[in-house]
C-alpha cells in the first residue's frame, strides 16, 4: 500500500467545533501540500494505512491507532492560546509544529519515512509556505475526436 494522503485535522466536540471549523479552513491547504508532495515519493511498503492524520485534541491523549479506512490516526495536544495568536494570520508556524510532533509520534509507533516528512516540512517553509503548482489546460475535445 502507498502512504498517499496527510491530514491535519482538529477533533471536534461541543467545546471546540468553532475551532475545528475555522482550523480546517486555515490548514487545508498544508494537508493538500503534504499529499500532493508525499505521493512524489511513491512509498510502497507494508503500511497498513494510506494516509497519517494529525488529529489535534483537547481530549485526553491516546495512542496512535488506524481508524476508518486505512488511516493512521495520530493524536497531538491543541495549545488554544497559541492557535489563538496565529488564527487568522498567514503565520503557519504552530501547524508546522503540530505535523512536527505528529510525525514524530507516529514514528515511535509505525514504520515511517520520517526523514522524507521531516524534509518535507522544511521545503515548505523554505518555500515560504506557499501551496502553488502549474495547472496544465487539457483539450478534451481534441482527444476525443
Amino acid at each position: 500500500m502507498n502512504l498517499r494522503y496527510i491530514a491535519l485535522n482538529l477533533e471536534a466536540d461541543e467545546l471546540n467545533r468553532m475551532y475545528s471549523s475555522d482550523f480546517t479552513y486555515y490548514t487545508r491547504f498544508i494537508s493538500n501540500y503534504f499529499s500532493r508532495a508525499i505521493r512524489k515519493y511513491k512509498i510502497v511498503n507494508d503500511f497498513e494505512f494510506n494516509m497519517i492524520c494529525i488529529d489535534v485534541t483537547t481530549d485526553r491523549l491516546s495512542e496512535c491507532k488506524i481508524k476508518g479506512f486505512n488511516s493512521l490516526s495520530v493524536p497531538v495536544p491543541f495549545d488554544k492560546s497559541h492557535y489563538e495568536k496565529i488564527r487568522g494570520t498567514e503565520d503557519c508556524s504552530y501547524y508546522l509544529v503540530l505535523l512536527e510532533q505528529g510525525f514524530r509520534k507516529a514514528s515511535e509507533n509505525k514504520r515511517i519515512p520520517l526523514n522524507i516528512l521531516l524534509n518535507l516540512i522544511d521545503e515548505f517553509k523554505k518555500g515560504g509556505c506557499k501551496n502553488e503548482w502549474l495547472h496544465k489546460k487539457n483539450d478534451l475535445r481534441s482527444k476525443i475526436l
